[in-house]
C-alpha cells in the first residue's frame, strides 16, 4: 500500500506521530527532511557494504563503485552478487529486503515529486523510518548469514561518503 496521510489527518496528528517515533523537536520541518537524508544515507551505506562485501566474497570487482550508482541499480548490483550456490532461504532472505528497498525508493520518489512546502510530514518520516528499519533488516542479514560481515564495513562505508 502506498504510504498516504490517513484520512482525518490534522496538524497536530502530524506533530504527534512525528514525536511518538522521534522524540521533540524545534522546528519539525527541516528535522523531517534532515531524518530522511541521513536514514536514505544509512540504508546506501548498508547497501554499499553488502556489495562490497560479496563482490569480494565472489572474488570480482565492481565496475563502477557503489557509491556512485542509484539505490536502484545497488538493489540489482547486490542481487547480482548473491552467491549462485547459497540455499533458497538464503536468496529468499536477501530478496525480501531488496524487494522493500525499491518499493522504499519507489514511495521516496513519488512522494518527493509535490512542491514545497507539502502540508503534511507524515509521509516523509514515514519513509525515512522505513529506510532505518530497512537498513537494520539488511545489515543483520548480512551479520547472520556471513560471520565475517562487520558493522565496521558500513562505518567504512560512511566515513568514506564525508
Amino acid at each position: 500500500m502506498p504510504i498516504k496521510v490517513p484520512e482525518g489527518w490534522t496538524q497536530e496528528k502530524d506533530i504527534a506521530g512525528f514525536v511518538d517515533i522521534w522524540g521533540e523537536k524545534d522546528d519539525y520541518r527541516k528535522a523531517t527532511f534532515d531524518l530522511l537524508e541521513d536514514k536514505f544515507d544509512r540504508l546506501n551505506a548498508v547497501l554499499e557494504a553488502g556489495i562490497m562485501f560479496l563482490a569480494e566474497k565472489e572474488g570480482v570487482r565492481p565496475v563502477l563503485p557503489p557509491s556512485t550508482i542509484s539505490t536502484r541499480e545497488k538493489v540489482a548490483l547486490f542481487a547480482q552478487l548473491l552467491p549462485a550456490a547459497a540455499g533458497e532461504d538464503y536468496v529468499r532472505r536477501f530478496s525480501l529486503s531488496l524487494a522493500r528497498i525499491l518499493w522504499l525508493e519507489a514511495e521516496r520518489e513519488r512522494i518527493g515529486r509535490y512542491p514545497e512546502p507539502n502540508q503534511w510530514l507524515f509521509p516523509f518520516y514515514e519513509v525515512a523510518d522505513s529506510f532505518l528499519g530497512e537498513a537494520f533488516e539488511l545489515e543483520e542479514s548480512l551479520r547472520c548469514e556471513h560471520n565475517d560481515f562487520s558493522a565496521a564495513t558500513i562505518r567504512e562505508v560512511e566515513r568514506e561518503d564525508r
